[in-house]
């Protein structure tokens, strides 16, 4: 039997393909009714698949009991509960500095690109 991951946001089509093939997803983000679907199948989740701008707090954390580990698919996690989750044992993965020199990169560009139309004028 599979492990049963929660998908908040999903990951792109073929990574989501990929770890289909390992996991059992329950698709969080495409239910109806949130509540029910947590009650549903929240205590089997042992992992949690999202980004670091979905919501993860404590009153999510209940209905997660079994819960381990968060992998975030973006460098920041802000809307992440980090303290309820050090409480709890749960750790969190995230892409880290990973991105860091392309939103450098793209920053620098928009910059370059606003200063090229400001001379224009």
């Amino acid at each position: 039997m599979k492990p049963d991951v929660l998908v908040l946001y999903p990951l792109r089509e073929k990574a989501m393909a990929q770890i289909e093939e390992r996991y059992t997803l329950h698709r969080w983000d495409l239910a109806e009714d949130r509540r029910a679907f947590l009650d549903d199948v929240g205590a089997r989740c042992t992992a949690v698949v999202t980004n670091g701008h979905t919501l993860i707090d404590v009153a999510l954390l209940d209905q997660l009991p079994n819960l381990k580990v968060i992998c975030a698919s973006s460098a920041g996690y802000d809307m992440i509960d980090v303290d309820a989750l050090q409480d709890r044992g749960i750790r969190l993965t995230n892409t880290s500095d990973a991105l860091f020199d392309d939103v450098a990169d793209l920053v620098a560009g928009d910059v370059g690109l606003e200063v090229g139309f400001d001379r224009r004028d």
